[in-house]
């Protein structure tokens, strides 16, 4: 499985506004780790108690156990368009 996005793709996204509906499971969401900084993942697993686990399409990215759980208020938005750079 290679990376879903590459070194200058493009992606248009919406940015979070407050909501009580909860992201689906395979939503690729623009998060604001930490100790990652601001990184592109997929949804994994949602808890509404404690926020939302996350996984990489990279084989090679960050693992969801490193990640450990992202709360909500890390999330930047949600990814609906994606362009891919002529330089692939």
């Amino acid at each position: 499985m290679q990376p879903s996005f590459n070194d200058g793709d493009f992606i248009i996204y919406l940015k979070r506004i407050f909501s009580v509906k909860p992201y689906p499971v395979g939503s690729l969401l623009i998060v604001d780790h930490p100790k990652y900084g601001t990184i592109l993942k997929r949804v994994l697993s949602a808890d509404n108690n404690s926020g939302y686990r996350l996984i990489s399409d990279n084989p090679t990215g960050v693992s969801s156990e490193e990640l450990g759980t992202c709360p909500l208020k890390s999330i930047k938005g949600r990814v609906i368009y994606h362009i891919e750079s002529k330089n692939r």
